[in-house]
């Protein structure tokens, strides 16, 4: 596998490369990505319409287990990011899950989403 990654002035992508000659079955994401406690967030709750708001949030404040959508904005030490996914035509939605007193998030597969073949060359 490899990490393609591309720096801007004002941001980051990455993507993987499989490289794979056979069809591969993905059954889970592992990627995860960790903020400090007192980070800010803009986050819809999941529901499965993806239509909601997106409240403010202090993440020390989430006390229970919690799956939210993309996008993501966040407000870290005066600096601004946000995370959202990317040209996922043949992938399955992802959204972000955490767990309380824990500031990561897990990228996860939608409820729907169990699965995802990677065709060859991926």
């Amino acid at each position: 596998m490899k990490v393609v990654c591309r720096a801007y002035d004002d941001g980051v992508a990455f993507r993987y490369e499989l490289g794979n000659q056979e069809p591969v079955t993905i059954r889970h994401e592992l990627t995860e990505c960790t903020l400090s406690d007192e980070t800010h967030t803009w986050m819809m709750d999941w529901i499965k319409d993806y239509e909601n708001f997106y409240p403010e949030r202090v993440l020390d404040t989430i006390t229970r287990p919690t799956e939210f959508l993309f996008p993501v904005l966040t407000l870290q030490d005066k600096q601004w990011m946000l995370m959202t996914e990317a040209d996922v035509y043949s992938m399955p939605a992802m959204h972000l899950s955490k767990e309380p007193k824990s500031a990561t998030f897990h990228y996860v597969y939608a409820p729907e989403d169990s699965a995802f073949v990677a065709e060859p060359s991926f």
